[in-house]
């Protein structure tokens, strides 16, 4: 009782990588609003600290925010002046950042509990400096929020670190606030990068033998190319096909609510599938979460999916899950889609327990 009654009185201290603040703009205002301190790297919000980063252009070069490192200094100071009591990293990986507060917790002596988010659900051959940040992570207790069974089981059993309940993903609000439509859904949806692990070569296959035989479908990617190749080869290529580049949520949402479905084919990568010199720290990846899914179905667009990573913890039965790389498959189910064209409220109802303040206070607060 002592221990639950020492977590409730905790002050609490949430830092976030400035490339995930975006993402988790939900979960982040949920923790402000509790009156928890947030600290963002390059701040964009109207709310939370602003903390510089001594790393910033070896992140930005090779995008990756495992090598994001927050200052020492900046941060030692927010920590002493608010009395924090526990860090939570939000961000994957976040190794570090997740160094920076145990350096900090370890010269100050200070009793500070240290906790983060992990999604990683392959292993990798960790480079030195990693294994020495999960070595003194361990040293410190760090525990991880894993994003899915599959990630918890990898936290376990590769980082050997001890692991805390699953945090999903979240949806924001915004996605339950604007009124969506029930009739006229006409498009067949791919949101993603446009990248192998995406399976992004894979809806072009199933889309453009579609197109033949749809003519009153219309087939929409929206994302874009890692590697920055033009997005008008596409077009030139696939007539058939429409493709937009990154938009902000709103007008994804319009996208959402005129779909049939949204396909998500992500498979299993090597890595090597990022851009130029992003592949020196590449690592093997497969799907973490999918929140598009939660997304899409926030708008009550059904999903088809390839079974791959943590997709099927995700999706609300097996029924539309293919097996990874049928392309058959993919392509018949789409199909099924277009011609069911079912507008399905169970899909909202099942998207409410993934709402940030859902996910907020039901997996995280008090844990």
């Amino acid at each position: 009782m002592k221990e639950i009654e020492k977590l409730i009185m905790d002050k609490e201290l949430i830092l976030v990588d400035p490339n995930y603040q975006n993402g988790f703009e939900g979960f982040l205002r949920a923790c402000d609003e509790d009156g928890l301190v947030v600290v963002i790297g390059e701040n964009k919000f109207d709310f939370g600290l602003n903390i510089s980063s001594s790393s910033e252009f070896l992140r930005k070069l090779l995008g990756r925010s495992a090598l994001w490192l927050p200052s020492y200094k900046k941060l030692k100071k927010i920590i002493i002046e608010n009395e924090i009591d526990r860090i939570h990293v939000v961000g994957e990986p976040t190794y570090f950042s997740v160094l920076i507060c145990c350096l900090i917790k370890y010269f100050s002596k200070k009793e500070m509990r240290i906790t983060c988010r992990a999604a990683q659900n392959l292993e990798f051959r960790l480079p030195f400096i990693f294994k020495f940040v999960l070595w003194f992570s361990r040293l410190n207790n760090v525990e991880t929020f894993p994003v899915s069974n599959l990630s918890k089981s990898f936290s376990e059993n590769f980082y050997k670190l001890k692991t805390l309940n699953v945090l999903p993903n979240g949806v924001p609000e915004l996605f339950y606030n604007k009124e969506f439509k029930e009739t006229n859904r006409n498009t067949v949806l791919f949101i993603g990068h446009f990248i192998e692990r995406k399976g992004f070569s894979d809806f072009l296959k199933a889309a453009e033998y579609l197109a033949e035989k749809h003519s009153d479908i219309n087939f929409l990617a929206v994302g874009g190319r890692a590697d920055l190749v033009d997005m008008s080869s596409f077009e030139r290529q696939y007539p058939a096909i429409k493709f937009l580049s990154w938009m902000d949520r709103e007008s994804l949402i319009d996208h959402l609510d005129s779909s049939v479905c949204l396909v998500m084919p992500s498979k299993k990568s090597d890595g090597k599938d990022v851009p130029l010199i992003k592949r020196l720290v590449s690592v093997p990846w497969s799907e973490q979460f999918g929140r598009v899914i939660i997304e899409a179905y926030s708008r009550s667009t059904p999903v088809i999916a390839y079974d791959s990573g943590a997709i099927s913890e995700v999706v609300i039965s097996s029924e539309n899950l293919v097996p990874e790389g049928d392309i058959k498959c993919l392509t018949d189910k789409i199909e099924e889609a277009i011609n069911l064209n079912k507008f399905d409220p169970k899909l909202r109802e099942y998207s409410e327990g993934y709402r940030w303040q859902s996910v907020y206070q039901n997996y995280f607060k008090g844990k």
